[in-house]
């Protein structure tokens, strides 16, 4: 399970989430908020209206329960995938008529949830002495990260054959892999 408490949306505002879905089991997404009183006889209650799509590895869009499109109606929005493809899910939590905002919201999402992984690759170095410090944010459903379990595989001749340098952490959720120099020529792969 994972929570969110998005930052608040205006108008035409969207917020973007990702979740790494581990296996094909069901993915669950709700998105509820607390809505600005209507006014007394007005035709439609809700005031501040936000919307949930999620769009799967596939590229498939997917909207609240059994609409072929965006909710007008509610303030909370549920989104079943059953049998789910595994892989990178994006999940937008967008304002799609907010009058008496910002709108904020919560977004659970349930699922067998894999590690979400963030790196920015190395640029290219004349440092042939290294070492070459490779970072990640590791951010995990649930549970910690198992640092005997962590490492950065690495080579320079582009075969399935790689190195291996353990990573440590270097603050909460960021670990970092020193990679060892490498001649000027080698191109690390990792």
């Amino acid at each position: 399970v994972a929570f969110f408490d998005g930052l608040p949306l205006g108008t035409a505002e969207t917020n973007v989430y990702f979740v790494n879905l581990g296996s094909e089991d069901p993915l669950r997404v709700t998105l509820c908020w607390s809505d600005f009183p209507g006014s007394p006889g007005s035709s439609k209650s809700l005031v501040n209206d936000l919307d949930l799509r999620v769009i799967a590895p596939d590229g498939t869009t997917n909207y609240h329960r059994l609409f072929e499109g965006p909710d007008h109606t509610n303030n909370v929005e549920g989104l079943d995938l059953p049998g789910g493809l595994p892989g990178l899910y994006r999940i937008e939590v967008s304002g799609y008529n907010v009058p008496q905002g910002p709108q904020p919201y919560a977004l659970v999402v349930r699922g067998p949830l894999a590690p979400t992984i963030e790196h920015t690759p190395l640029q290219n170095t004349a440092d042939s002495v290294g070492p070459y410090p490779v970072d990640a944010t590791i951010v995990l459903s649930s549970g910690t990260v198992d640092t005997n379990q962590l490492f950065v595989r690495w080579n320079t001749d582009g075969s399935t054959n790689f190195a291996a340098v353990p990573m440590t952490r270097i603050s909460n959720d960021t670990y970092r892999g020193l990679l060892p120099g490498q001649p000027l020529s080698a191109r690390v792969r990792y």
